[in-house]
């Protein structure tokens, strides 16, 4: 997954606590 996805995805952890579990899986 580019770095660029996950620091998008990180900004939103807040928002989607299931793209949390995603990025943690």
């Amino acid at each position: 997954m580019p770095t660029l996805v996950w620091f998008r995805q990180d900004l939103r952890l807040a928002d989607n606590p299931a793209l949390q579990a995603a990025i943690a899986a």
